[in-house]
């Protein structure tokens, strides 16, 4: 059984540095960075209970205490090649491990990617050698932004979204828990086989898409990615450092409807810094899964004194029901917790989040970039 464990432990370091090796032999003409996160996090957990209506991305954890790294671990290659004085090509191989536990796959847990039937589990042998991958791209950025194809980020996350969330991949997150949006068109996964463009700055004002061209039969099928063929995501954004607004959208074709959409979703929002030292952020979103309505809003406030963030969140879904279905309840999140940041890259965090039929959840945790 010594020789079994140890084997495992050999293949899954094995795992890790091939992203390493297969950039290697980029080092001579390009900048190679490697980085990555490592995170721990002991959450006490009451009244857990399964969810069945896709409120909660990743579902409940088990009462009693937790020991989670909640995706936040990860390894990253970064690759970038200057070809000119103004024209810049990379690449980024990213992948996912768990820090708690070991395992290089997807935190020893099953994940659904759509928004119905999600559910966590913490049975875990720690046999999953594979990688789990968050981004794998490659790109061109110059004066006119950013182009880039492959396993890309979704503009409709990433504005507003998990940016105005500081405790995102934690327990103590507002996504999967009634916040916001969880499923891969939400705020859970990555658009893959697609290609992005993101402008550069004009005055403020930022647009940013990306598509999947490929026909629905064709595209990659897995659980935690945005894959359906003809897949639009896209953000408008205009503000400086201390003021913005946003609106972001995802349209998903149904190839077997043509001309009509099975995922609609939208979001509006914003954010205010005052004084560097307080900032407000909220946002609002409506979606429309094949006629099933949801709406989920949410609120944030951040309060900085020196090294600790103090932070207060609220949210609300308003889930829809199918016909002829029973309408699930509405679930309320909120929130509050403190990050102390002892340097630029280590930081110690906890709090207090409580879910209406779902959980209370107690927190503390220690996260190191590198």
């Amino acid at each position: 059984m010594a020789m079994q464990h140890k084997l495992v432990t050999i293949t899954t370091t094995s795992w890790l540095l091939v992203p390493v090796a297969l950039l290697a032999p980029l080092a001579a003409g390009a900048d190679v960075t490697v980085g990555g996160r490592a995170q721990v996090e002991l959450a006490f957990v009451k009244d857990a209970a399964d969810r069945s209506d896709g409120l909660s991305g990743k579902g409940s954890k088990m009462d009693g205490t937790n020991m989670v790294d909640e995706s936040q671990g990860r390894i990253t290659v970064k690759a970038s090649e200057d070809l000119n004085d103004s024209l810049l090509t990379f690449a980024v191989l990213e992948y996912q491990v768990d820090t708690a536990d070991g395992d290089a796959g997807a935190s020893c847990s099953t994940e659904s990617g759509g928004a119905a039937g999600a559910e966590h589990t913490h049975e875990c042998n720690n046999t999953n050698t594979g990688l789990t991958p968050r981004e794998t791209n490659l790109g061109i950025q110059g004066h006119f932004g950013t182009v880039e194809f492959g396993r890309i980020k979704s503009p409709y996350k990433y504005t507003g979204g998990v940016k105005y969330d500081p405790f995102v991949a934690t327990t103590l997150e507002a996504r999967n828990h009634g916040g916001m949006s969880p499923g891969a068109f939400g705020h859970n996964g990555f658009l893959v086989d697609s290609l992005g463009y993101r402008s550069s700055s004009i005055g403020g004002l930022i647009v940013w898409f990306a598509y999947n061209p490929e026909t629905e039969a064709n595209a990659t099928k897995c659980a935690q990615c945005a894959t359906n063929g003809d897949a639009l995501s896209y953000a408008v954004s205009y503000g400086t450092k201390e003021f913005e607004v946003f609106l972001a959208g995802n349209n998903d074709s149904d190839d077997e409807q043509p001309g009509e959409k099975s995922y609609r979703a939208g979001k509006v929002g914003g954010m205010l810094e005052i004084s560097n030292d307080h900032k407000f952020k909220l946002q609002r979103e409506s979606i429309d899964n094949k006629g099933i309505e949801d709406v989920y809003s949410f609120i944030g406030y951040e309060g900085r004194n020196k090294n600790n963030l103090w932070i207060v969140q609220v949210g609300r879904s308003e889930p829809g029901n199918a016909m002829g279905a029973p309408r699930p309840d509405t679930v309320s999140y909120a929130t509050a917790g403190l990050i102390h940041r002892a340097s630029k890259e280590t930081r110690f965090f906890g709090g207090y989040r409580r879910t209406t039929h779902e959980e209370s959840v107690f927190s503390v945790g220690m996260r190191k970039d590198f």
